[in-house]
């Protein structure tokens, strides 16, 4: 038992040693790829491998503000109580531009962690 514990410590130790240096190279990558701050790129790296990087926002709200803007309509369905849909309140800029200028004062944007995907092509 003993060196079965012993194993697993070790194992463990490289585990945490190899997701640091994965976050590390997925930092790196995504400071080489540029994306819109909603949207994806995949690149083709030779060797047969491809990397795709995502980057997207979260939208946090008041919700029951924006509510009584709205006038309660559907438009801007939330996720929970102050997440809202993304695509909604961006179809929402374009759709009825005085409706999103009215409710932007209670949004506010915060970037996600920068997703990046490895694919061997």
């Amino acid at each position: 038992m003993e060196e079965l514990a012993k194993a697993l410590f070790h194992a463990k130790q490289a585990e945490k040693e190899a997701k640091a240096k994965r976050v590390e190279l997925e930092e790196k990558i995504a400071n080489q790829v540029s994306t819109d701050e909603n949207g994806s790129k995949t690149v083709d790296v030779g060797a047969g491998l491809k990397v795709t990087v995502k980057r997207w926002l979260i939208y946090s709200a008041d919700v029951d503000a924006i509510r009584e803007i709205a006038g309660g309509e559907e438009l801007l369905q939330t996720v929970t109580k102050t997440t809202l849909n993304p695509k909604a309140y961006e179809s929402c800029r374009e759709a009825m531009p005085e409706l999103f200028k009215s409710i932007s004062g209670f949004v506010t944007t915060k970037p996600r962690k920068v997703a990046v995907t490895l694919k061997i092509a």
